[in-house]
């Protein structure tokens, strides 16, 4: 346990360094999100004209929309935080050295992700704190349950991200598992709009995708006041599929990196 925490204390000042080497960069970021979060503000003073009782329990459409931004911001860094990390590995010529030294692949993907989520996490807070200067209403009655469900929210959706790297490192361009997990969370999973505006033969769909239920218990913990009883059934759900498809996406990944080795590709891109 120790020498885990060690290897992923290394990882995290790893990354943190070369962020900082181009703090501009995270500075205009970080400066982009204002501009975003006003998009929607004045987007939602139209959308609000809709009288929708899946918005009137959030706020609004602004509330509702600016934790669906949130969430996605989470969605899009598991799909690309560990690929990223693979292929500035690939041009530094470090990944096959990382792999040699005796470093299981949990612990590589695991510490190779953990700064994009913190620095994710730093844009979310962000992101709640416009949304409160323009009048977004916050209620966590359960800080634990809302935790919990971030966690949750983080191991589910790195198993799309764990997946989408096994299939980089043996195709190397071009990633059906992003493309396609990106689609139907944007599509399906109440980010932009309830679920509910969805043909029932949708939302029937949607009901299988795991951002679904993560965005609904966020919003019922962020913005209703929801305890952990009353989410309990979408984090279970959560909970359930990760503990289905984690150790699979490891797996995939152990075998596409012993694939890529085979034919001479590991250190390519």
């Amino acid at each position: 346990m120790i020498s885990f925490l060690r290897k992923t204390l290394a990882f995290m000042k790893r990354d943190f360094r070369i962020a900082t080497s181009y703090p501009l960069a995270f500075f205009l970021g970080m400066g982009g999100i204002f501009f975003s979060v006003l998009v929607w503000f004045f987007l939602s003073r139209m959308m609000n004209q809709v009288h929708m009782r899946d918005l009137e329990r959030y706020g609004g459409y602004f509330a509702f929309v600016i934790v669906g931004i949130a969430l996605q911001n989470y969605l899009a860094v598991a799909m690309g935080g560990l690929t990223r990390s693979i292929r500035e590995s690939q041009m530094l010529g470090t990944l096959e050295m990382l792999l040699a030294t005796p470093t299981g692949l949990p612990t590589v993907v695991f510490a190779s992700s953990i700064t994009p989520f913190i620095v994710t996490t730093l844009r979310i807070l962000v992101y709640f704190l416009f949304g409160a200067i323009w009048g977004v209403v916050f209620h966590v009655a359960d800080p634990l349950a809302l935790v919990l469900a971030v966690i949750l929210s983080i191991l589910s959706f790195a198993t799309f991200g764990i997946f989408s790297a096994s299939v980089i490192l043996v195709v190397k361009r071009g990633d059906p598992v992003a493309l396609l997990v990106g689609a139907f969370s944007t599509l399906l999973s109440g980010i932009y709009y309830p679920v509910r505006v969805l043909p029932e033969w949708l939302q029937k769909v949607a009901w299988f995708v795991p951002v679904t239920h993560a965005a609904e218990a966020w919003r019922d913990l962020v913005l209703s006041g929801a305890t952990l009883s009353q989410v309990s059934g979408q984090l279970a759900w959560l909970a359930v599929f990760t503990a289905l498809f984690l150790p699979l996406s490891l797996l995939s990944f152990g075998y596409a990196i012993r694939l890529a080795r085979l034919h001479g590709t590991l250190a390519h891109f």
